[in-house]
């Protein structure tokens, strides 16, 4: 695999990563609005407890009809503290996907630092190998000097041998 092929897998890597971070922060976003929605949802149901509330507080100026009333509230009540326990269950469910939210970019992160930390050892490589590449040629030129010597004199010898002989 070439260094090129290399640099070009750790930017797809690396993409694919910085999608990653994207869709956990539009996850997070989402996590964030649902906890809103559930604030919200809370502060109606503490304004109709204490509707419910100051209707209990005044039970005793009412007459039988509003106690058959607030009998039949004592029922709602119930519902509305189900409805509470519901929403206690959501909560934990809440904080729970937000730990697990937060474990994985936790995990991003540290596999961001890691892929960092590759690419600078894998810029050093290249550029070790560029200054090997730069070492070996310089050998070579001087090496095809020689053999360029070494061939000059070679036929200079049999040039003069065959002069001398012929």
């Amino acid at each position: 695999m070439t260094t090129e092929e290399r640099v070009l897998r750790l930017e797809n890597a690396f993409a694919t990563l910085s999608e990653m971070v994207a869709q956990e922060a539009s996850r997070t976003d989402t996590v964030v609005q649902l906890v809103r929605d559930h604030d919200e949802s809370m502060k109606a149901e503490a304004a109709r407890t204490d509707t419910l509330l100051q209707l209990v507080h005044d039970h005793d100026t009412r007459s039988e009809t509003q106690m058959t009333w607030i009998n039949s509230l004592g029922a709602r009540m119930e519902e509305l503290a189900a409805a509470q326990a519901n929403a206690d269950t959501k909560i934990a469910a809440l904080a729970d996907a937000q730990i697990r939210t937060e474990e994985t970019i936790a995990r991003i992160n540290a596999t961001q630092a890691n892929a960092d930390t590759k690419i600078v050892a894998l810029a050093d490589a290249q550029i070790r190998t560029e200054e090997a590449i730069a070492r070996t040629n310089e050998a070579l030129a001087s090496l095809t000097g020689r053999v360029d010597h070494l061939s000059e004199t070679i036929e200079r010898y049999i040039s003069e041998g065959r002069n001398g002989q012929g």
